[in-house]
């Protein structure tokens, strides 16, 4: 059976059980999704911003932006700028970069970290059982 459904939501939760002959739950999935959809008013800010440099960055050949979050597991901020310039300046100044100064780590690793940012909390654990399985 092929069915579509049209998905308005940013984020949505499936959840599905399994029960046997007698009625019994055996198993149970919960499984989270997100979406994204193009919004007017954020198209509009995009194609207006500007980079640092002064490039315009909403748009590069034509296309709209991508985004794609970089979290480097055991450097430090300041012990990646140091150790590696050569790296900083070519996400700055040829991927248009942006780096997120003044954020504060929460965990010792990346996931934690980067784990916060997406979900815009400081526990990653804002939904039950998400990242527990």
């Amino acid at each position: 059976m092929n069915r579509k459904t049209v998905i308005s939501e940013e984020f949505i939760s499936i959840r599905c059980n399994q029960y046997n002959d007698t009625g019994t739950l055996v198993a149970k999935t919960v499984d989270m999704f997100g979406f994204i959809h193009l919004k007017p008013e954020v198209e509009k800010r995009i194609t207006n911003f500007k980079s640092q440099s002064g490039k315009a960055r909403g748009k590069v050949n034509g296309r709209r932006v991508n985004v794609v979050v970089l979290g480097i597991d055991a450097v430090s901020h300041m012990n990646f700028l140091r150790t590696m310039p050569a790296t900083y300046e070519y996400l700055m100044k040829n991927l248009s970069a942006i780096g997120l100064n003044g954020y504060t780590k929460v965990g010792d690793n990346t996931f934690p970290n980067i784990g916060t940012f997406l979900l815009l909390s400081a526990s990653v654990d804002v939904i039950p059982g998400i990242l527990n399985n």
